[in-house]
């Protein structure tokens, strides 16, 4: 089979692999599509993961499959043709935060694409501690393409859950990249009064408002702060999500937060600078709670892709471009692109082309 693997820092080839052995225990799936991460981008231009990753690794984890083969122990509970997501964090199900709920938080959690190999092949070896774990959720949609993207809406779920994003709230969007997106919609659909998105790329602002953002900005244009006061009359909003990787803007919506209110660091932060100086007078005196998200858990990722599969939540205008492992190798080594939005691969396009020049050379 064909597969995009991870060999060192923005050093990636298309390989000749042989399909997954699989144990009585496990699945083997074959990929449909998988999208491309924000946090894809970064592991390769790392060379791979802070949290430990052995090369050559498959990379890839927000999934959508259809079951090829079914260990023996778990013919009761899967057939083969079913379709699937597959949750990107495996977590143990035993420890003090599993049982508090808290999966994507578990203190032995495993993750595709980072412990065993992941969606950027035609076939892919689904582990036990997945499927035991609730990790592996049918989907009855068709429309797989679309299905991918319920990893990264789970996320965006984890954190509009821990913002408490609520009926009446004004929400602060701060980016509008795919995440951002996907949180303007998300406040929309909790009932959110006025959901305002700020983002340096008029495209994206322009995105934003056809899908759900009331009044958007660019910071380039207009002061922050004061945009933000004239349109929540001077209050602030309820709601900040800081959905770019800068920590700066920690600080900053203090600034844009109304007394009470809540700001969430949904981003992740460069390794490099993580840190931010904050007012903590502030936080102490208007009440002001910060949160952070990462990941998410079975139960969200059901959520979002049931949100996916009715329509309340849009993706189609997301879909940028949809690429073989050879077109996917080489977005991923240059890097993210403010053109794209989601980049769906889908594995099998590379083996058609193959084929194709092979039965091509054959005529000749």
């Amino acid at each position: 089979m064909k597969a995009l693997r991870l060999y060192g820092p923005k050093d990636m080839k298309v390989d000749d692999i042989p399909v997954p052995e699989i144990n009585d225990n496990e699945l083997l799936i074959k990929i449909d599509s998988c999208t491309i991460c924000g946090s894809d981008f970064r592991n390769i231009a790392a060379g791979g993961s802070a949290h430990g990753m052995d090369l050559p690794r498959v990379m890839g984890h927000e999934i959508a499959s259809t079951i090829v083969k079914v260990g023996e122990n778990w013919k009761d509970e899967y057939e083969v043709g079913e379709h699937i997501i597959v949750a990107a964090v495996s977590p143990c199900g035993k420890c003090e935060l599993c049982l508090e709920g808290y999966e994507n938080q578990c203190l032995d959690k495993q993750a595709t694409a980072y412990n065993y190999d992941g969606g950027f092949a035609e076939y892919m070896r689904v582990p036990e501690r997945s499927i035991r774990s609730g990790n592996v959720l049918k989907v009855s949609s068709d429309k797989l393409q679309q299905v991918a993207l319920s990893e990264p809406l789970s996320c965006a779920i984890n954190g509009q859950e821990i913002a408490e994003v609520k009926l009446g709230d004004s929400v602060l969007i701060v980016g509008c990249g795919p995440m951002g997106l996907f949180h303007i919609q998300l406040a929309k659909l909790n009932g959110a009064k006025q959901i305002i998105a700020s983002d340096f790329d008029k495209n994206r602002l322009e995105i934003a408002k056809q899908h759900g953002a009331d009044i958007t900005f660019s910071p380039q244009e207009e002061d922050p702060t004061e945009k933000i006061k004239e349109v929540t009359n001077g209050l602030g909003v309820n709601v900040v999500i800081v959905a770019v990787p800068v920590p700066e803007i920690v600080n900053d919506a203090l600034q844009w937060v109304r007394r009470r209110g809540r700001i969430n660091v949904f981003g992740g932060m460069p390794k490099q600078k993580p840190e931010a100086t904050l007012d903590l007078n502030i936080i102490h005196y208007n009440e002001i709670t910060i949160t952070g998200t990462s990941d998410s858990t079975a139960r969200q990722l059901s959520i979002a892709a049931d949100l996916i599969s009715t329509g309340r939540i849009e993706t189609d205008f997301m879909i940028s471009k949809v690429v073989d492992l050879e077109e996917a190798r080489d977005i991923l080594v240059a890097g993210p692109q403010p053109e794209h939005i989601k980049i769906v691969v889908k594995p099998e396009l590379s083996s058609e082309a193959s084929k194709n020049k092979e039965d091509a050379a054959s005529v000749k």
